[in-house]
């Protein structure tokens, strides 16, 4: 069998990456230009965040989730290649490994979701574009809600107040 294509190992360590939340590695696959956009829309209201129009914001995003998690592996389902249109489909499953230091007893922190990632590459293989399809339902219901009490369990532990999502509103 043939070693993986340059687009579909870009693809593979982006997703491996979550299981760290290396930034060095999601750095090492990303572009300069790289754009991270979030749907379906309907969710993204409940995120108050569309994505991130650049690498940079992109890292301090996986930097804040580094805060609550000591990683959120995905692990790809199935993965398309696309040549013509430089591109990788990659439908895949996630679950949360929450830091000791913000979960408490009374809270269940399991969390599953799928996700579909829609990579796009530039001419030299790195990923210039990722459209993410999170799991309405999880993200919703069970997501957004642990890390709002992880967040709770920093300030009551520590007096911090974090903010996971940038444009959170207070």
């Amino acid at each position: 069998m043939a070693d993986p294509s340059p687009r579909l190992q870009a693809a593979q360590t982006f997703l491996s990456s979550f299981s760290t939340l290396s930034t060095s590695a999601f750095s090492s696959v990303l572009s300069d230009t790289y754009t991270h956009t979030y749907a379906p829309a309907s969710l993204v209201a409940a995120l108050n965040r569309e994505g991130y129009d650049n690498k940079e914001a992109f890292l301090e995003h996986i930097r804040g989730v580094g805060r609550l998690m000591t990683g959120f592996p995905v692990t790809p389902i199935r993965m398309i290649e696309d040549e013509r249109e430089k591109a990788v489909w990659a439908w895949a499953k996630s679950s949360a490994q929450w830091r000791d230091d913000v979960r408490d007893a009374e809270t269940d922190w399991d969390y599953e979701g799928e996700y579909v990632f829609m990579f796009y590459m530039d001419a030299s293989g790195k990923i210039e574009k990722c459209i993410e399809m999170l799991d309405s339902w999880a993200t919703r219901e069970k997501l957004l809600r642990l890390s709002t009490r992880a967040r709770e369990n920093i300030k009551t532990r520590t007096g911090e107040e974090f903010k996971w999502v940038e444009k959170e509103e207070t």
